[in-house]
This record gives C-alpha cells, structure tokens and sequence, in this order.
C-alpha cells in the first residue's frame, strides 16, 4: 500500500505539480547572490518534480525585480533545483530563465550590468536613449551559485532611440537581438537615420581584446536628403559641391573597430547606390565649350559604387547628365586621398551644342562626340589636366 501511494504522490507531482511559497526565501536569497541590493517579489511558485533527473522545475507569474528605484515587471521565472541541494539543506540553483514584461531598455540594461557587467552593454547603456523591450534571459549557475559566462538573452525591441558620433541620430528603432559573452547579434533592424529610412538583415558586435568589431549590411529605400543631411553626409565627402536635391536608394556594407573609450577606427563603407535625381549648382565655367550650359546639373539614373577605407575613397559611376537642353551620358572614377583628388571623365554628347573656340571647333549638328578628361584637383588649389581626348566621327583632337 505504501509503495502505491509512494507512486500516486511522485505522479502527481510530476504531472499536475504543486503551488507553494516554501520556496520564496531561498530564491529570494539566491536573487541577492547577483547583487545585494536586488530584491525580487516572488508570488506562488509551482513545481512539477522530475523523478528521473531527480530534480523540480519551478514557476512562478507575475513577479518583480527591484534595484534601488528601478522596478521590472516580470512575466514568468523558471528554474531548476536539485533535490539533493533541499535534502542535504544547501539550496541551490541550476539554471534560472528569466522573461519580461515590456519594458524600457535602460532599465534593463542597468539590472544586467548589475547582475554581469561587461564592455557591450556599457556601450549600449551609453549610446540608448529611449525605447522598450520583451527579453528571455537564460542564465546558468556553477556549484559555487556564480553565473557562467554562456548566458544567452533573446529579445525584441520597439521604438528606441540610439544616438551616436553626436551628429547622428537613430529613431524609431526596432529589431531582435540575441546577446552573449563578447558576440552580440541585432537583426531584422528597421529604423531611422536622421529621418532616413534604414532596413538592415543583420548587425554583429564581437569582443575582441580592448576593442569591439562592428559589422553591418544596411540598405535605404527611395530617400530624398533635407539640407541639414546634405551637410552631414555629402559634405564630409566632398566639401566644395553645392547639392540641392538628392534622391537615391543604397545597399551598404560597413565595419570598424570601437575602442572602450569610444574611438573609432579602421572604417570601412562599401555602398551600391541607385541615384535617381541629384541637383547641385553649376560653379564651372564652362559656357565656352558649352555654350547652353544651365546654372545647375542634373544627374539622373546612375549607378554608383562606392568604397572608403581610412582616408581613401573611390567612386565610380555611370548615367545620365543634364547640363544643357537635353541629356548626355557620362562614365567617371573619382578617387580621393587626403585633400587631392584624381579624376577620369567620359562624357558622351549627341543632341546638345558644343564648341571649342579658342581651337575653332564646333561640334555638327547631329552627330555624336566622345570626350575624355583625366586630372587632378587638390582643395583650394588649381585643377590639373593630363589628358583631353575627344573624337567626333573620324575625327580625333
């Protein structure tokens, strides 16, 4: 009879389980393990015994993590428990697998740090603003009760905001992360870049000695850039142009280094770009060989890629220019090292004016021209001309 009753408790237990606070204090306790000044409001706790590992899982709903003035609703606590530890009165925890209710991300991070701080999430903690997270947080425990290094936290965020370098600014932001020792992974990101719309597959930040390795695939739809981000992004490119209107869509690749002290180094930017509709003000004077030139360029449909590496950047592109009544085609490489640039134009001309009257050429009415200019420009310093090849028909100059 004892041995059948024996049965029916462990089958019970091991079915429906039994709700209980027996176990309050003692996971109360191991909570302060992390941090002494971490409470937790625990309600009942259910367990469900596993005869054959011989240990219970235990649950509970609806609890709260507390640190200093800073409160986390939780949705669900789990953990594992030895029932060695309970027989032999040395409490002890396994695993503990935390997940939240919605919750601001500072608050967050600043309970993780408290718990096992690391150089990431001082990063994140200094470069977020706002926002709100859902997150799973799996944490095991070695016999000592200190947490291993092979934590494991999933979560989403919505609507953050991240601001970084000063200038620039991410809002809206939204994506899934997973985090672990040294290697913290983002995807599925969609977010504003100084209201530029931004959708990226995937970032990655590893640890690596004294500094982070970041790497990123981003991409923007059909984006038109306002005055103030023509100054930030253009501008530092190339200083001297006067942009009116730009509208493109890119697909980028970028990666550097970010010391501890936030210094970055080794940038590197590769972007394929679809510039549909770029407008700057014409400050050559070229009316000599175009005699119908506007007070502004247009280029239009061009595809454009681009690398930056240090100070070193090369653009090569091709498509459609307006300089005077209708439109030409052009083919160029510039390519920038510190302030001196070297340029290699190729620019087709078939239904527009063009002339060169100090050699007393004109270009006949319809026929076809290419032109080719190679040089240099050094900033605020004179352009140099290597190379001026031109031929119309049979005609070379």
């Amino acid at each position: 009879f004892f041995l059948i009753f024996a049965l029916l408790i462990v089958s019970y237990l091991s079915i429906i389980g039994l709700e209980t606070k027996q176990l309050n204090n003692q996971i109360e306790e191991k909570v302060k393990n992390f941090n002494q000044d971490l409470n937790i409001e625990l309600n009942q706790i259910k367990i469900i015994l596993d005869p054959f590992k011989f240990k219970i899982s235990a649950k509970t709903i609806g609890s709260k993590l507390k640190l200093k003035d800073k409160i986390i609703e939780l949705e669900t606590i789990k953990t594992q428990i030895s029932l060695n530890s309970l027989i032999n009165n040395k409490f002890s925890l396994s695993n503990l697998k935390i997940s939240t209710k919605p919750t601001e991300i500072k608050n967050l991070i600043f309970f993780v740090r408290k718990i096992n701080d690391s150089p990431q999430l001082f990063l994140l903690e200094k470069f977020i603003k706002k926002g709100f997270l859902i997150a799973d947080m799996n944490f095991e425990f070695d016999e000592k009760g200190k947490i291993k290094d092979n934590f494991n936290i999933d979560g989403i965020i919505n609507d953050a905001n991240i601001d970084f370098l000063k200038k620039y600014n991410l809002n809206r932001l939204n994506f899934t992360f997973n985090l672990k020792k040294d290697n913290f992974e983002f995807k599925n990101i969609r977010s504003s870049l100084n209201d530029i719309p931004l959708y990226s597959e995937k970032i990655s930040i590893k640890g690596v000695q004294d500094y982070f390795q970041v790497d990123c695939v981003l991409s923007n739809k059909s984006s038109s850039l306002s005055n103030k981000n023509i100054d930030l992004f253009i501008k530092p490119l190339i200083p001297k142009i006067s942009v009116k209107n730009i509208n493109f869509n890119s697909e980028n690749k970028f990666s550097f280094k970010i010391s501890k002290n936030f210094k970055i180094k080794d940038f590197k930017l590769n972007s394929k770009i679809n510039l549909k509709e770029f407008s700057l003000i014409n400050v050559l004077n070229l009316k000599m060989i175009f005699p119908e030139i506007k007070k502004n360029i247009l280029f239009k449909d061009h595809l454009i890629n681009l690398n930056l590496e240090k100070n070193d950047l090369n653009i090569t592109g091709n498509g459609k220019i307006l300089i005077q009544n209708k439109d030409d085609e052009i083919n160029y490489s510039i390519n920038k090292k510190n302030n001196k640039f070297l340029f290699n134009t190729q620019l087709k001309i078939s239904d527009n004016f063009f002339e060169i009257i100090p050699l007393n050429y004109v270009k006949k009415q319809n026929s076809q021209i290419n032109l080719e200019v190679k040089g240099s420009h050094i900033l605020s310093k004179k352009t140099k001309i290597f190379l001026f090849f031109l031929k119309e028909k049979n005609n070379i100059m």
